[in-house]
Order: C-alpha cells, then structure tokens, then sequence
C-alpha cells in the first residue's frame, strides 16, 4: 500500500496517525471538510490535502481515486440533536464505503470507532469483541450503528474496526481541562469515586493503526486497543498532581447538580449555532463507573502492545503543554 487517505487529519488523533504514517513510508492523502479554513496540525506536513463534502460521493470517489487504503477517523463527537450524530457518523461512513465500493482499488478500510458503541464495563470484568453492545449515548449509538454499517462492506474489501477507549496526548483539549484544575489545587469529581478507566496515549493509537495497515490477518476484525492496565480517576488525578508537583481538593459534585448543568446548557445551546460542550448523554457518560476493555486479542493476533505507559505518556502530555504555553 502506497497512498493511504485519511478522514479526520486535521484533528487530534488524525493528526498524530498522518505523522506514523509519513513515519512508515506512505504517501497520505487527507480529507477535509469545506468549512475547514486551515490545516489545522497538518501544516507543514508532506501531504495531499483536499477539501470535500462527505456526503457527495462522486466528490468522495473522485478524491479517493488512486488510494490503496483509507483510515476513516472524522465524525461528530458534539451535536444538537440525536439525528446529527447519526448523520455525521453512520450516513458519513456509509458515503465513504460505498465510494470505496465503486472505485473497486481500495485494498483495507479501517473504522476509528470508540469503546462508546460497546458501552461501559462492569465493576470486574472489561469488555471484549465478544461482550454485547449497549451504548449509553447517541454518539455511542451512531458509532456501533457505523460499525455495522462497515461489515456490510466487508465482503468487497478488507475492512478492521478499531475500538479505542479514553484517547490522550499532545494536542488534547479534553485532558486538559483536568490538569488546569490540578494546577489550581482543586480538582471537581464528577462521578463516583471508583471509577475506573481505560485509556491509550495517542500515539500508540496511531502506532496501532499503521500496525492493521500492514497485517494481512486484520481483515474483517474488531479490536479494543488500549493499555493493559485501567486506572481508577482519582489514581490519575495523584499522578498529574505529583507531575504539576501540586496537592489537590476534591470537590465532589452531586448528580443533581451535574444533570442541572447539562439541561441548562444543552437548552441554551439551541440559540447558539455550536453544540454544548456539556450535554445530559455527556454527564450520564461521566457518571458511570466503570469504562475499561480488554486489549488481549489485538496483541494475540497482531502482536500489537502498548509501549508508553500512562505516567509517561502524561509526563509527555504535560511537557507538550508547557511548550506550547496551554498550561
């Protein structure tokens, strides 16, 4: 595989897959939305950029043209209405697949789904490809719903869905807002006190998505990726506070509250033309105790194994943010 298109390059973890894939050798190609006015973290980047309406799949087809395989990573995360996430990422995906189809040339199509579309754990068991799929959220709904959509595809060419949980690093504006709150001393729980976690530093995702480009025993798979080992929050929050060199106060905030917050917000958000950052399915998702997955068949079948544990991958995130003058 020569060129390799990817969906979604200009964001967080767009951005860090083109850089392992010029790592790796390939010619990128990157598809961006019309309303995007810069490249974003691909500036500077010895890429192909083209802007495209993914729901036009005579555009979508003409762009992918000449493209061994594409890395579909661009969704929507945030949206107003239930109906937006399914067309951003199910009615989207489709789009791209069956502009896949047409050409007839693409070798391997890989999914960026999310743990959301399985849904939460347990209090003693992660979940794994096998357990059954209840999202809590419609972003969770509408990314299952685009998994399936992918196997739909699955006897034309090779398609893998890659499940990552909680994703962090450079260039993450989520995690950030955790470690300013350490850096004041004050950290808000929202949440029961165990909850617990899985995570992956971003660039191994990105390692693990150049390591299914190159496996011929991908195909037609699903695989969690993540580290080995999940995290209780409050364990998390010590570790970032011993790195800021800081001692926090947990200021536990009730349900009540936070549901409050979040129906406030999300009403509000109807006279704005964005989304609220803080939605009712965003806190029932905080709220959950447990969101940790089982990584072992990923590295039983492709060998594939998180190198950057999450004390240094949060120092690297922390040394990033200093240099960049966020934090």
């Amino acid at each position: 595989m020569n060129t390799v298109a990817v969906t979604g390059g200009t964001g967080f973890i767009g951005s860090h897959t083109v850089e392992a894939l010029l790592r790796e050798g390939y010619r990128v190609r990157c598809l961006i939305r019309p309303a995007r006015t810069h490249d974003g973290w691909l500036k500077g980047l010895p890429v192909e950029i083209h802007s495209v309406d993914f729901l036009d799949r005579t555009a979508v087809r003409a762009t992918l043209d000449h493209c061994d395989a594409v890395i579909h990573i661009a969704g929507v995360t945030r949206a107003k209405r239930r109906k937006d996430f399914f067309l951003g990422n199910v009615e989207l995906t489709r789009n791209i697949l069956l502009a896949c189809k047409e050409l007839g040339s693409v070798k391997k199509f890989c999914y960026i789904s999310s743990l959301t579309a399985t849904g939460p754990s347990d209090a003693v068991q992660p979940v794994n490809e096998d357990s059954p799929c209840r999202p809590l959220t419609a972003y969770g709904a509408s990314k299952l719903e685009a998994e399936q959509a992918c196997k739909e595809f699955a006897g034309l060419f090779p398609v893998v869905v890659l499940r990552p949980p909680a994703v962090y690093g450079p260039r993450d504006r989520d995690i950030l807002h955790m470690f300013r709150w350490i850096k004041f001393g004050v950290m808000p729980v929202m949440g029961p006190s165990s909850k617990t976690l899985s995570l992956i530093y971003v660039t191994e995702l990105a390692r693990a998505i150049t390591t299914v480009l190159k496996s011929d025993s991908s195909a037609g798979r699903t695989y969690f990726v993540g580290d080995k080992t999940p995290y209780r929050y409050s364990d998390l929050v010590s570790i970032t506070a011993s790195l800021l060199g800081k001692t926090t106060i947990s200021l536990p905030v009730p349900r009540l509250i936070l549901y409050g917050i979040a129906g406030a917000t999300q009403a509000v958000s109807w006279l704005i033309a964005k989304p609220s950052i803080v939605s009712i399915d965003k806190v029932r998702d905080l709220v959950t105790p447990y969101w940790t997955c089982d990584s072992g068949k990923i590295e039983r079948e492709l060998g594939f194994r998180t190198e950057i544990g999450t004390h240094e991958g949060l120092q690297q995130t922390l040394d990033w943010y200093k240099a960049e003058r966020w934090l």
